[in-house]
């Protein structure tokens, strides 16, 4: 039976090329439209969202009421705050402190050679380079190679990762970095004392050189970073909290309310400054306090975006509908005589949800043909990581629930029309009947359908103008 329906529905989009053709490429350029929405948004929706934990890791920011404008939201503490935390606040696991860096690295190599890496033009920070405590391995977690965080209890001490090691050393052999000599601004000298594997995976937390947070007090630096200041506050300095198990946020923010009045006194009003629990998993998403490393996005954005890409879906679907049903009386003789031969609607409705799940498929592997150079068209609007993640097992998963629903939405409505046909009148060349409900309906879907497309075009007009 199966054999006969898809040897029917091949010889159907053979006879008619063109209408195969107009059908095919209007889903594929739909379908396309929804896989790039769909990837772009997963892409941002899966940042650091491997974390053990997850839930009960959150950043150290603050408020600051100020009088006559505005609040001020920093995501950031002066560099004191954390160490006094971890002393006096309860109910928390650990706190970690790190401070993105910019620096040019020098490699020393044999017989006076030196391989140098300049600093990352433009930017006061760096994705990849911290200074960070022990206490950020209890928060992420890493796969060790060599070493272990307590190896940044000592000052000029670096932990590498093995993309660090390979991009510095030019080389795969781990373990041969061990010991080795790296030297930052031309002043501070690390040594290589720990090796982790990278995170395979989405993440803001790109970080492969980590140098330990004592260097800061034992350099220079602690001059520039404020190290003792409470009133001092570095864009660099990010601290991170993970709770204890049973411990809420509400009860940590409790408690750092007296904290912030104790210490933070060189405001307006003592209550006016408030140190705050961010989730770190709205970290990605922040668009309040912002950070100094990774990426954001608007969350808010995002739900518009697959609205718009169930929209585009739902009008190819239309476009779809709109095509078979046009297409019904030819079909109509056909339908009459397998009724007269024994054929039952649900056969029949069987039959054209497969030849309609046929010319979808086809048209999902056009729009993946598609997907490449579409992403590559747009490069200020998609994210660069985007183009790794596009045959995931969760970009198939996308396809395969797009298939499953364009199938369901572009077929359903047809299948039902031209199994419903009468044999007898058919088959004497009586087709739909003139101002019948499904005729009204063909009708409501063409209004819907050129209304959401002008939609879209006003849109699009008022928003590059």
């Amino acid at each position: 039976m199966w054999k006969n329906y898809l040897i029917i529905a091949w010889r159907n989009m053979t006879r008619h090329k063109l209408y195969t053709a107009i059908n095919v490429i209007g889903l594929a350029v739909g379908i396309c439209s929804c896989l790039a929405i769909g990837t772009i948004v997963h892409y941002q929706l899966s940042f650091d969202t491997f974390h053990a934990d997850k839930e009960r890791i959150y950043r150290l920011v603050n408020t600051h009421k100020q009088l006559g404008s505005d609040d001020a939201h920093w995501p950031n503490l002066c560099e004191p705050a954390a160490p006094q935390i971890r002393k006096e606040i309860t109910g928390l696991e650990t706190v970690a402190q790190f401070h993105n860096y910019n620096a040019a690295v020098t490699v020393p190599g044999e017989h006076g050679t030196q391989k140098k890496f300049p600093r990352v033009p433009g930017d006061e920070n760096n994705n990849t380079l911290i200074f960070a405590e022990p206490h950020y391995f209890d928060i992420f977690k890493y796969d060790w190679i060599a070493g272990n965080p307590a190896v940044l209890e000592q000052p000029f001490h670096i932990i590498l990762s093995t993309s660090a090691i390979e991009r510095y050393f030019g080389t795969k052999d781990y373990l041969s970095a061990m010991g080795r000599t790296l030297i930052y601004d031309d002043t501070i000298n690390v040594t290589v004392a720990g090796i982790i594997k990278d995170w395979n995976r989405i993440t803001d937390f790109a970080f492969t050189d980590m140098i330990s947070y004592a260097t800061i007090n034992a350099t220079g630096l602690k001059r520039e970073m404020g190290e003792d200041n409470w009133n001092s506050f570095s864009s660099s300095s990010q601290a991170f909290v993970k709770l204890a198990k049973g411990v809420t946020p509400q009860r940590i923010e409790a408690e750092l309310v007296p904290f912030s009045a104790k210490y933070f006194t060189g405001y307006e009003k003592k209550d006016s400054f408030r140190v705050r629990l961010q989730p770190f998993t709205a970290l990605h998403f922040d668009t309040v306090y912002g950070k100094d490393y990774g990426t954001e996005a608007n969350l808010p954005t995002l739900y518009g975006l697959m609205a718009i890409a169930l929209f585009i879906l739902i009008l190819a679907s239309i476009n779809f509908i709109n095509l078979s049903t046009a297409q019904s009386l030819r079909r109509a003789k056909e339908i009459g005589i397998r009724k007269v031969m024994g054929s039952r609607r649900a056969g029949l409705i069987t039959q054209f949800l497969g030849e309609t799940t046929l010319l979808v498929f086809i048209s999902l592997v056009l729009s993946l043909a598609m997907l490449y150079p579409v992403l590559n068209a747009f490069p200020d609007f998609v994210p660069a990581g985007v183009k790794s993640h596009i045959f995931t097992p969760a970009s198939i998963a996308i396809g395969a629930g797009i298939l499953l629903l364009t199938s369901l939405l572009s077929g359903l409505y047809p299948a039902w029309i031209l199994s419903s046909f009468n044999p007898v009148k058919t088959l004497k060349g009586q087709g739909a009947q003139k101002g019948s409900s499904r005729n009204r309906l063909g009708k409501g879907l063409v209004v819907f359908q050129f209304t959401i497309s002008i939609v879209f075009i006003i849109c699009t007009i008022a928003v590059s103008h």
